[in-house]
């Protein structure tokens, strides 16, 4: 369980820092932690309750929204170098 909490907030945290803000990689890495555990608890309750899937999608945008976020701020200073 550590290890998970340490992978997904060193995730957010990264992301923060190619924000160039310290602010936001504390932030970011506090969501990755908890939506990522969010997305988790969705899909074991859908393998072991055969609920729909609906949860399991949303939180798994959850989980892309602030990496294709990123993306797309940090994309123009990519390409200038």
């Amino acid at each position: 369980m550590v290890a998970s909490i340490v992978i997904a907030g060193s995730w957010g945290a990264l992301l923060g820092v190619s924000w160039e803000n310290g602010l936001a990689a504390l932030g970011l890495a506090v969501v990755a932690v908890v939506v990522t555990r969010l997305h988790g608890d969705a899909v074991v309750v859908r393998r072991l309750r055969g609920v729909h899937p609906l949860p399991v999608v949303v939180t798994g945008i959850m989980i892309a929204a602030p990496v294709v976020g990123t993306a797309v701020a940090v994309w123009p200073r990519l390409m200038t170098g």
